[in-house]
């Protein structure tokens, strides 16, 4: 423990409390600080910090987790979607039973448009 000089007021003489009426040396006051306390305090403050924070960022783990899942589950949907064209099923057809489109693109390569041919020029 730590002692603090506190004030160096004048708190009577010895064997005096009222100060009054007596000389003598004066009294100094001092107080004592326990450091232990106040760090443990604000430890405790800090721990429920600490703790706010190791959970969001479990969650934001979680979150992350489950983003994961959901584009493998996607994929695999997408996939499952082109296999379903391939056997012979057509968008409307799936449609029909249930079964939409999936919002993700199928994976490989995007197809190529052919280009249009410019009208041939007339001759006058």
């Amino acid at each position: 423990m730590y002692s603090l000089l506190c004030s160096t007021r004048l708190s009577g003489y010895p064997g005096n409390h009222s100060g009054a009426g007596h000389v003598g040396t004066p009294i100094l006051q001092t107080m004592t600080i326990d450091t232990t306390h106040i760090e443990a305090a604000a430890r405790a403050l800090l721990d429920d910090k600490i703790g706010a924070v190791r959970d969001l960022a479990a969650t934001r783990q979680t979150v992350a987790d489950r983003r994961a899942q959901l584009d493998e589950a996607e994929r695999a949907d997408t996939t499952a979607y082109a296999a379903a064209q391939r056997a012979g099923w057509t968008p409307e057809e799936l449609k029909k039973v249930g079964l939409d489109a999936p919002t993700r693109k199928a994976p490989g390569r995007p197809r190529r448009t052919r280009p249009t041919t410019p009208p041939s020029p007339t001759t006058s």
